[in-house]
């Protein structure tokens, strides 16, 4: 029996101190569990994510102290209110490596013909790709390397530009006590006012090599471009490359434009709604109607002559327009521009006009009309004549219509009755020498 009350106790104890191990295994897994989401928590307490900056613009910021251990070179640093941020998050941090290289077919010796062109190309590149840089100088500098002549022109002095660019880091790098010349004057601080910023080197530029003269260039080109024998089209493009170049209010563009049309356009296009017009583009849009208007009227066939009076179109409505029926051909091809010339004209262009309906020629350049290919003013092919050439067509058809009425006139005088035994006429001398000949006798021994 003690044997067996020895046995129990044993195992008593050794059940009761392995549960004790359990317990304490547990309570350090709890432990340990306790002190890792400790850990968990104070990260995320420090995480930026959670706690994000508080903008304060009150606060004076000369009175917080700067940690200049981690600040960027001075001429990689940005000035203060500029539109340029560099980007300064880690995942950017790659950008430093990817910087543009020049732009292997753009290049700027000083040519100011050639500024323009020049500038839309580099702000058209570098407006997207503005993070790209690390700073404003490194987009100067970026610029810079397009300044030269073209490899194929093979020059072997350097173009203005480079020499102008020379000048600025040379005295940029002077300023900063810099005189080694083969120093790199590209990694000087920039503070030289050219070399501020992109904007400033860019005025530099157009100042030093733009054309001072454009503005008054383009005021006396503007005083002299006139349609003349121009296509409504091509004066209306001639005029507006040259009309916003001057500083002018609408109202004195809308007045220089009109000056230089063609009267006949604006004589057709005259109307209240041509004088309330207001902007150049919907003048511009109203002379190519009346233009477009004036080719289709110049192929309706020539008009008859009406026994009605001219009723003006302001108190009378016109009537429709009926096809007359066709009139039989005078006999002489030439009468109807005889017509045409005893018509009384307004002008060249009216008696060029009424010319070119009797005779079927184009308006244009007037050269016959082919059908399919040549059918009026509308699609000429052919450069339209001059002013001259114009008046020397009017002037020939009239001398042909004088000649024709002095031979009609001659024609219509009475024949000497006057009888002579000398004197036949053309047609009775020629049978008189027929027969005398047929007969072997001749009357002239």
């Amino acid at each position: 029996m003690q044997s067996e009350h020895v046995d129990q106790s044993a195992s008593g104890s050794g059940g009761h101190s392995a549960s004790r191990d359990r317990v304490e295994v547990l309570e350090a897994e709890v432990s340990r569990m306790d002190n890792t989401l400790q850990r968990i928590v104070q990260l995320l307490e420090k995480s930026p994510l959670l706690n994000p900056p508080i903008e304060n613009p009150v606060t004076d910021q000369a009175a917080v102290p700067r940690n200049r251990a981690h600040e960027a070179p001075p001429h990689l640093q940005t000035a203060e209110g500029s539109d340029y941020l560099p980007p300064t998050a880690p995942e950017f941090g790659h950008l430093s490596r990817l910087e543009p290289l020049k732009l292997p077919d753009v290049w700027f010796s000083g040519d100011a013909s050639k500024l323009s062109s020049f500038l839309r190309t580099v702000r058209d590149f570098l407006r997207p790709r503005g993070s790209l840089f690390l700073s404003e100088s490194r987009r100067i500098v970026w610029i810079s390397r397009h300044f030269g002549f073209r490899p194929s022109e093979n020059r072997k002095t350097p173009a203005p530009s480079e020499n102008w660019y020379d000048s600025l880091v040379i005295d940029n790098a002077r300023r900063k006590g810099v005189l080694d010349p083969y120093a790199d004057l590209d990694g000087v601080e920039f503070v030289h006012p050219t070399l501020l910023t992109v904007q400033s080197f860019l005025n530099g530029l157009i100042s030093v090599f733009g054309d001072r003269f454009l503005k008054e260039n383009a005021k006396r080109s503007l005083n002299a471009c006139k349609q003349r024998n121009l296509t409504i089209g091509e004066y209306n493009s001639q005029f507006s490359s040259l009309v916003y170049l001057v500083e002018d209010v609408e109202e004195t563009r809308i007045e220089k434009y009109v000056a230089g049309l063609n009267p006949l356009i604006i004589r057709h296009a005259m109307s209240t709604a041509w004088r309330q017009v207001k902007t150049l583009d919907e003048k511009m849009a109203m002379a190519s109607e009346a233009a477009a208007q004036l080719d289709l009227l110049a192929q309706l066939p020539s008009e008859t002559s009406s026994a009605t009076t001219y009723r003006p179109l302001s108190s009378n409505r016109p009537l429709p327009f009926s096809p007359q029926p066709s009139s039989p051909m005078p006999s002489d091809p030439n009468a109807m521009e005889i017509d045409a010339i005893q018509s009384v004209p307004r002008s060249l262009l009216d008696s060029s006009r009424l010319l070119c309906r009797s005779k079927n020629l184009c308006f244009r350049c007037l050269k016959p009309i082919v059908p399919g290919s040549h059918v009026g003013s509308l699609n000429c092919p052919n450069s339209p004549v001059s002013l001259e050439q114009r008046k020397n067509f009017v002037d020939r058809a009239r001398q042909s219509r004088t000649t024709q009425i002095s031979a009609v006139s001659s024609f219509d005088l009475p024949v000497p009755t006057v009888s002579s035994p000398a004197v036949f006429p053309p047609a009775t001398l020629r049978r008189e020498r027929l027969r005398d000949c047929s007969s072997g006798v001749s009357a002239y021994p």
